[in-house]
């Protein structure tokens, strides 16, 4: 849907607004060095103009993580307005985590139904999946059950198979 069609309608057009400042703050972030310098998030272009609504992010593995050396691709879409949580998609075909679920959509609380706030800001969804990645696995809610059960239960097999996601995802 194109974002001339969405602005008639009057929330479409404040979220329209409030992506379009926090457009602006992420570009302010970066020129201050106040955004980890291994995230990039940009608009979706699509029929040559941004859609503000679509954003991909990039992110890069933390060095000395099991992590490191990969670029881990994801979709942030929201869906007609700010008032409902984004759905976030990985674009790596190979990519596994214990917060991924099947269909490769994101596991994480700030997003989850119910617990959203649509004054979290786009940045702040960006670090948080940053940080996801790399920090521990919450093994009470696992997305992916069976790489829970390898991390739990073989924690050496849970490493050479990040390592080799990383490694999938250069």
């Amino acid at each position: 849907m194109e974002q001339n069609s969405k602005s008639s309608n009057p929330m479409i057009a404040l979220s329209l607004i409030r992506l379009q400042n926090e457009e602006k703050k992420i570009k302010e972030k970066i020129a201050n060095r106040q955004f980890p310098a291994n995230i990039k998030i940009t608009p979706v272009i699509e029929n040559n103009s941004k859609n503000l609504f679509k954003w991909n992010l990039e992110i890069k593995g933390r060095g000395g993580t099991l992590w490191e050396g990969g670029t881990y691709r994801f979709l942030i879409e929201y869906q007609d307005s700010i008032l409902k949580p984004p759905i976030v998609t990985v674009l790596n075909k190979e990519f596994r985590h214990i917060h991924l679920y099947e269909d490769k959509k994101v596991c994480l609380g700030i997003i989850a139904e119910g617990l959203w706030n649509a004054e979290t800001p786009l940045y702040m969804i960006a670090t948080e999946i940053e940080d996801l990645i790399h920090r521990e696995p919450n093994l009470t809610s696992p997305a992916d059950y069976k790489l829970g059960d390898i991390y739990y239960k073989t924690p050496e097999e849970y490493d050479k198979i990040i390592k080799e996601v990383a490694k999938s995802c250069q």
